[in-house]
């Protein structure tokens, strides 16, 4: 996800409101995340997939979440209506990753083989659902993987290589 020169990084999620004064829940995908941090610009991803750039005013832990408040956002109904939408630092906010670490982002266009066989696609995106799952598109269509042991026997920014076992259908 990109915004102007910007690689965006999608950080967490908005899940509801808290209280009466526009304060939102985020939950980071990392929990050991430092993102978002106070004063920073982050990025709310709509459910188009555009990315609209706002400010956070204050940061705080709270019971079922990070509780962030953010600028523009001053009551209850604003907050709801950020229910659901990611968010997203730019890439340069982030630490770079240590030694045999990336961030999923650099794994996009990455080539994916099966072992034994030739490329099948590229990665085109990286979700979360109950475990992390990469979207591979390629001449055969696309084909969402779960980064599960077993299916993916190694990855990174330089490619992708699964088990055969990962591409076939469920009975």
């Amino acid at each position: 996800m990109e915004t102007g020169s910007e690689v965006l990084v999608p950080v967490g999620r908005i899940v509801g409101a808290h209280g009466l004064a526009g304060e939102v829940v985020f939950r980071p995908y990392n929990p050991d995340s430092d993102q978002p941090r106070p004063l920073s610009k982050v990025f709310l991803v709509d459910p188009s997939g555009t990315p609209s750039p706002v400010r956070v005013r204050s940061v705080r832990p709270g019971p079922k979440g990070v509780l962030v408040r953010l600028d523009g956002v001053a009551d209850r109904t604003a907050a709801e209506a950020l229910r659901g939408r990611e968010v997203a630092v730019p890439r340069s906010s982030l630490p770079p990753p240590g030694e045999g670490e990336f961030y999923w982002v650099d794994v996009i266009g990455a080539p994916v083989r099966v072992r034994d066989g030739d490329e099948i696609g590229r990665v085109a995106e990286v979700f979360r659902g109950a475990t992390d799952v990469i979207v591979v598109r390629g001449e055969g269509g696309e084909r969402m993987v779960p980064v599960v042991e077993g299916f993916v026997l190694e990855i990174g920014p330089a490619g992708v290589l699964l088990d055969p076992a990962a591409l076939e259908e469920p009975e």
